[in-house]
């Protein structure tokens, strides 16, 4: 009976940790940057609520490079693109204010 009981309960914890939802892949936003593209919807700025305590401005504001903007834009969940424009380095984080096109 104790052989039974141990095995059922092998049996149970395998059943328990195999029906586990495996986590959510974060896909970085950094792999799909095309050149002179823009937004197919209208959109306006994410991420307005993250300032820097020491400048007063906006953290995408002070963004340098395509990479630190397109990974402030990962860090933020109400992020869904970015928009960084190299010869005057300006970053800006965005939400679509409409549905995403096809």
């Amino acid at each position: 009976m104790a052989v039974l009981s141990a095995v059922v309960s092998t049996l149970v914890v395998r059943a328990i940790v195999g029906e586990a939802t495996p986590e959510k892949e974060v896909v970085s936003s950094c792999g799909v940057a095309r050149n002179a593209t823009t937004t197919c919807v209208p959109w306006e700025l994410a991420g307005t609520h993250r300032i820097d305590q020491k400048t007063g401005d906006l953290e995408m504001d002070l963004t340098d490079t395509m990479e630190d903007c397109c990974a402030g834009c990962d860090g933020l969940d109400d992020c869904q693109a970015w928009i960084f424009e190299r010869l005057g380095r300006r970053c800006r984080w965005i939400r679509f204010t409409d549905e995403v096109c096809n």
